[in-house]
């Protein structure tokens, strides 16, 4: 999550630092909001942090957990140590593969992984669900189905 947003979200809430969670990937849903989903052999990296639970509260109301848009879960997560330490994630409840919505990977997804220094090539995966084409720009006209 963005640093920005979380001390707007949650002031006080601190960085632990980075986890990874196995057989997990990251996705944007049709909705064009982040999740995650189960998948063997594939893993979420993000960032841990110490929060109270007035902030777990916040958040709770931010994702939309009592109207059923995400559920919060405990997970086990590895610390650059590979430690495993337990972990609240919100995954959404709508599953379905989307497309990004351009302003929001920009401005809060890929920043935050870039600040808290995520592997390169982690995000250059979360780049991938950046839209082809930008919001009013013209699509490729159709020329009718290849042969």
């Amino acid at each position: 999550m963005s640093a920005v947003q979380m001390q707007e979200r949650c002031p006080g809430a601190s960085v632990i630092g980075h986890s990874v969670l196995a057989d997990w990937r990251f996705i944007i849903t049709t909705r064009r909001t982040a999740s995650i989903v189960k998948e063997e052999a594939s893993c979420v990296h993000g960032v841990l942090w110490r929060c109270t639970p007035e902030h777990q509260y916040i958040l709770d109301c931010f994702e939309g957990v009592r109207i059923g848009n995400y559920r919060r879960r405990i997970v086990n997560v590895a610390d650059r140590d590979g430690t495993l330490r337990n972990a609240i994630v919100y995954v959404g409840s709508n599953r379905n593969r989307g497309i990004g919505r351009l302003d929001y990977l920009k401005t809060a997804v890929l920043p935050g992984a870039r600040h808290h220094d995520l592997p390169g090539e982690y995000i250059t995966e979360l780049e991938t669900w950046l839209p082809q084409r930008h919001i009013g720009q013209p699509a490729a006209r159709y020329r009718g189905r290849k042969k």
